[in-house]
C-alpha cells in the first residue's frame, strides 16, 4: 500500500534536513555526530544544574554559618493572620558581616535549622529574623534585630552559632533565649548535607553571646491601658 500524505511530507522534510547538511558540507554520519554531541552537552547541562541545588561548597576556602530559631508565638498580629504555638519553618535570617560590606540570607527548615553556605570567611552577627504571613489584601509580620548573635566564620568548617528562641506574648511583648544544643546541630548537619561535601568539613560551636539577650515590645502594638476614670474596683474584705 503506498503511504499517505503525512508520510509523503516527513520524506520531504527529511530530504530537505539531509540536502541542508550537504550544503554545509557535511553527510547523515556528520549530521548525526552534530545531534549526538548536542544530547551530551544539554544532559551534561541538566546534570549539572541539578548537582548545585545540593550546595557544595563554592571553593575551598568556603564555609558556612548554621543555627536554629524558633518562635514561641502567642501574638496574632494586626491582621489576625499570624497562627500561635511554635514557629519553626520558613522563618527568615539575615547576616552582615562585621563591616555590613557582605549581607547573607537564609530560611529554616520544619525544625528550625538554616544552613547560609559559600560565605567568605570573617565576623558575621545574625541582623534580624522574621516570619511573615501574607494574604491577598493583607499581611503580618514577626521581625526582630538581634545582632547580639556573632559568630567567625573559618574557610572549611561549618559554624553553629546556637538556637535562638524567641518568645512572644499575646500584647506583642517578646524576650530571647539562647540555647547550646550542638550534638544535636551536628546531627542535623550530616543529615541534610549528606554527600555534599559540607558533611566533611570541621563542625564548630560558636560560644554563647556575652551580652545579655535583650527584650522589647513588637512595633505598632497598641497595648490595653487601664481606664483612667473608671472607679479603683475595691477588693474583697
Amino acid at each position: 500500500m503506498a503511504g499517505g500524505p503525512s508520510q509523503a511530507r516527513e520524506s520531504f522534510n527529511e530530504r530537505l534536513f539531509w540536502n541542508h547538511e550537504k550544503e554545509r558540507g557535511g553527510g547523515r554520519k556528520l549530521a548525526l555526530r552534530r545531534v549526538f554531541f548536542c544530547a551530551v552537552a544539554f544532559s551534561c547541562l541538566l546534570f549539572y544544574g541539578c548537582a548545585q541545588t545540593k550546595e557544595s561548597p563554592a571553593s575551598v576556602e568556603g564555609s558556612m554559618l548554621m543555627g536554629r530559631v524558633l518562635i514561641n508565638n502567642m501574638y496574632r498580629g494586626r491582621n489576625g493572620l499570624l497562627p500561635v504555638g511554635l514557629l519553626a519553618k520558613d522563618i527568615q535570617v539575615e547576616f552582615h558581616s562585621e563591616d555590613s560590606a557582605r549581607i547573607a540570607r537564609g530560611t529554616t527548615d520544619e525544625e528550625g535549622y538554616f544552613f547560609v553556605p559559600n560565605l567568605a570567611p570573617g565576623n558575621y552577627y545574625l541582623r534580624s529574623v522574621a516570619f511573615e504571613v501574607v494574604s491577598v489584601k493583607k499581611n503580618d509580620e514577626l521581625r526582630f534585630l538581634v545582632r547580639f548573635v556573632k559568630a567567625r566564620a573559618e574557610a572549611k568548617t561549618v559554624t553553629y552559632l546556637g538556637t535562638l528562641l524567641v518568645e512572644v506574648s499575646k500584647e506583642g511583648e517578646f524576650h530571647f533565649k539562647e540555647l547550646q544544643e550542638a550534638e544535636k546541630a551536628r546531627q542535623r548537619l550530616l543529615k541534610v548535607m549528606a554527600g555534599t561535601g559540607w558533611d566533611a568539613c570541621e563542625f564548630v560551636s560558636a560560644p554563647a553571646s556575652a551580652v545579655i539577650p535583650p527584650a522589647g515590645q513588637l512595633p505598632g502594638v497598641k497595648k490595653d491601658r487601664p481606664d483612667s476614670k473608671r472607679s479603683p474596683v475595691k477588693p474583697p474584705r
